[in-house]
């Protein structure tokens, strides 16, 4: 039997607090189950096979689905496990791998995000609080995708990454990522808890075309998601971005230039602060991110910092070789990549993963020692508490 050109594999993990049920806007559970038969009705399995696996927070076990056309879908119960763990999520992939092998893979992953450290926690075991140990981190997920493109998994890299999960457009993030996805879709900012439909999406995975055209193309449908300000929970934009992670090394030189101009002292230096805080995106995104392109756009009216943050905003510009590839909508507030920096004490509250940041999560990222930007992330709390564990508050209006 021939292979199909695409095989999708959803990794959906609907953890939430364990506030009352009865709220409508904490029905994740229901949302994510929605969202399961979404996937598999919109599919044309003549085509492409999808594969979803989806650990609810109040329904007891894992529910696997894997739709490869001409029987009925295999729908598997598997016992309770930890959602947020590497190894649950290989098993997942070797599953694929033998069930519904394919040309190429796009692999989406939802649930929610927290910036530079990572993803979804599983609260299994009824914590009341995440704990870091509970959570995906960006180093996990890196260990995760190196087991899918290895021989136990797919040989070869994801082909494209859909990343359904608040604010995971980072440099930090993307960095982590570069060797392991040849391209990457996710958003700088929020995004709304709801069920997508997936048939226009789904038809832009087309043969063994270019991969950057078909990125193009699903990025395009994701967009109408996102017309009508409902849609978007009446935020003014859900941004989405083409990345190519593998051109992130471009932001090496520049950033590491820019990192040692400023410095952690310069960092508290009125100008520079203003810059930062001018680049926060707070309202849409989380004030622990600020724009790249926009800080460096305020960086650049700093003598001092001026050729610096020049050569950053030209690596970042678009069509120029650089990691973004696309961006949606056009016209918007955000490039397409944020950098972390620890908020201030007067925004700190609004952010849903800031207190949970410690240099000892940040610091060993691969951004951080290809850049050195963690000397002026921290500007702001040099001595934060590096025993502080992830916190990643409830949220009833994103992921």
């Amino acid at each position: 039997m021939s292979l199909k050109d695409w095989t999708v594999l959803a990794y959906l993990v609907a953890d939430h607090s364990t506030a009352a049920v009865q709220d409508p806007h904490l029905l994740i559970d229901e949302v994510a189950q929605t969202e399961v038969d979404h996937l598999i009705s919109d599919a044309d399995l003549d085509r492409i096979n999808v594969a979803v696996q989806v650990d609810f927070t109040h329904q007891p076990g894992v529910l696997r689905v894997i739709a490869t056309g001409g029987k009925p879908p295999v729908r598997v119960q598997l016992p309770e496990s930890d959602a947020a763990a590497v190894r649950t999520i290989e098993h997942f992939i070797e599953a694929v791998r033998e069930q519904a092998p394919a040309r190429h893979y796009l692999m989406l992953l939802w649930g929610h995000g927290a910036g530079p450290i990572g993803f979804f926690s599983d609260r299994q075991a009824g914590a009341a609080r995440m704990q870091a140990a509970d959570t995906l981190t960006m180093a996990e997920l890196k260990r995760v995708l190196v087991h899918a493109s290895g021989k136990r998994g797919f040989g070869k890299a994801i082909d494209l990454l859909l990343i359904k999960s608040c604010c995971v457009g980072s440099v930090e993030a993307v960095w982590e990522l570069r060797d392991h996805v040849d391209l990457m879709i996710c958003s700088q900012a929020k995004v709304p808890i709801r069920a997508w439909r997936y048939s226009d999406l789904f038809k832009a995975l087309k043969g063994d075309g270019d991969v950057r055209a078909i990125g193009r193309a699903v990025l395009s449908a994701l967009s109408k998601e996102f017309d009508t300000p409902t849609e978007r929970n009446n935020r003014g934009e859900v941004p989405y971005t083409l990345l190519a992670p593998g051109e992130i090394r471009r932001l090496r030189e520049p950033l590491s230039r820019l990192s040692q101009a400023i410095g952690p002292e310069g960092a508290r230096s009125p100008e520079v602060r203003r810059a930062i805080d001018a680049a926060r995106n707070a309202d849409e995104a989380d004030p622990a991110l600020v724009d790249i392109a926009k800080l460096a756009l305020g960086l650049e009216r700093i003598p001092a910092l001026a050729e610096a943050a020049r050569s950053l905003l030209d690596t970042m510009r678009r069509g120029d070789g650089g990691p973004v590839v696309a961006h949606v909508p056009y016209v918007s507030a955000f490039s397409g990549l944020s950098l972390f920096h620890f908020p201030p004490a007067a925004t700190r509250s609004r952010s849903f993963f800031a207190d949970g940041v410690t240099s000892y999560d940040y610091d060993p990222l691969d951004a951080c020692r290809a850049t050195g930007w963690h000397a002026v992330a921290f500007s702001e709390d040099p001595l934060l508490d590096s025993r502080a564990t992830v916190q990643l508050k409830g949220r009833t209006d994103g992921g």
